[in-house]
């Protein structure tokens, strides 16, 4: 984890509180906008404009730490603990793998119409071709690297340096993740807000969000893996938007 004395200085900063703030407020808001949109644009400008979201977010939180002489290693972007982050990716990124592998084949066995009910707004989402697939890819590289960096390089360091115990600092980024996936309705906040404080443990016991950012895009792929498998299932139903 970073020096906790230097972060504290930041308590008194404008920018630091405006940053938070559109992390805390913007995003939920701009994120559900997208995903409101998903019926009447196109996949690929709904992938790229979370793609440019996170990344002009992480630009500018870059900026921010750049202003108050931080850098990449006090968000948690450095080695830490190489072996265990290794370790811990490896564990991760196997078992949600198989997870995957063993969801797709159950997936296989679904009644169609049930499939598609299970689904919902989702079918809207996940790429169903060989073009929205690269794009995805794009898409799910940059929320694994900028989601940990903006959840759990700033807000954890940011909240333990205002004095909440590490622990504390973990489950509130974590519930602010959740609540920036609100779009995926309340079961999906729970779950996304349940991976994030994983996500957070990850990067407390390693001291790097390496770990946690390659098991986070490893979590994105399989997703969409899966969920283009699915509408492969689908595809002789008609697609309800």
């Amino acid at each position: 984890m970073s020096g906790q004395p230097v972060w504290a200085t930041f308590s008194a900063s404008w920018d630091v509180w405006a940053f938070t703030a559109l992390l805390l407020a913007g995003v939920p808001l701009l994120a559900r906008r997208l995903y409101a949109s998903l019926a009447s644009i196109p996949k690929v400008r709904i992938y790229a404009a979370v793609i440019a979201m996170q990344w002009c977010l992480s630009a500018l939180l870059l900026l921010v730490v750049r202003c108050h002489a931080l850098g990449l290693a006090d968000l948690g972007m450095q080695a830490g603990l190489a072996g265990r982050s290794i370790a811990i990716a490896a564990v991760c990124v196997i078992a949600f793998a198989a997870l995957a592998i063993r969801n797709a084949r159950r997936l296989k066995q679904m009644d169609p119409a049930k499939l598609a009910s299970g689904l919902g707004r989702g079918r809207l989402f996940y790429p169903h071709d060989s073009g929205e697939m690269t794009v995805f890819v794009l898409l799910a590289l940059t929320t694994g690297a900028c989601e940990e960096l903006l959840y759990r390089g700033w807000l954890v360091n940011l909240v333990a340096a205002l004095g909440a115990p590490i622990w504390i600092a973990v489950l509130l980024a974590a519930i602010a993740f959740g609540i920036g996936h609100a779009y995926q309705g309340a079961k999906g906040m729970v779950a996304t807000g349940i991976l994030g404080f994983i996500f957070g443990a990850i990067y407390v016991v390693t001291s790097s969000l390496f770990a946690g950012q390659v098991f986070h895009v490893a979590i994105n792929l399989a997703n969409g893996v899966v969920g283009a498998y699915a509408l492969t299932l689908l595809r002789p139903l008609p697609l309800q938007r």
